[in-house]
């Protein structure tokens, strides 16, 4: 692999991801101090949609400076709509229940079973969809399982005041 800009710009693009993915448990915490679950993530989503929509219309702002003709895009049918809003239900249902997870047990624990979404993805789709999965893909799961343990195993803490906090932060 070389060196280009291109590929500068994406391993930049992806640490910062991983930066800021890295600290929302702890920004989740301290927003929760002043905030219950709810509002924490009803700014988490509206701030990113604000984001999104600025990112957009900068897009669209540069598209026709640049005098390129947009692409036509196709026109969404009832069902993906449909599928959009039930994904969008889901994410945020997802979201409240990790928020009120954070309040219940203690970060590592939180971050360590939300962190096993993977498997349990993998598990409903090979069982209810059929999906199969290769060997390459179930050895770097497995590796992730792993390392992801390996460093959240020394914060976990498992006691009964906190048990509730951890079954919510599985669910």
């Amino acid at each position: 692999m070389s060196l280009t800009t291109e590929n500068l710009w994406a391993g930049a693009a992806l640490f910062s991801f991983r930066l800021f993915i890295g600290i929302v448990p702890i920004l989740v915490k301290i927003c929760e101090r002043e905030l219950d679950p709810n509002t924490t993530v009803f700014y988490r989503l509206w701030s990113a949609t604000l984001f999104l929509g600025l990112w957009n219309g900068l897009l669209a702002v540069l598209r026709k400076l640049s005098n390129n003709q947009p692409e036509k895009q196709e026109s969404y049918t009832t069902e993906v709509l449909e599928l959009f809003l039930l994904a969008g239900i889901f994410i945020s249902v997802f979201q409240i229940i990790w928020a009120w997870s954070v309040t219940q047990t203690n970060i590592a624990n939180a971050s360590l079973m939300h962190g096993l979404t993977l498997p349990f993805t993998v598990l409903v789709g090979w069982l209810f969809l059929g999906q199969r999965f290769d060997y390459r893909f179930l050895v770097a799961m497995t590796i992730a399982i792993t390392g992801m343990m390996i460093i959240g195993i020394t914060d976990l803490q498992f006691s009964f005041d906190k048990l509730q906090g951890d079954i919510v932060a599985l669910l």
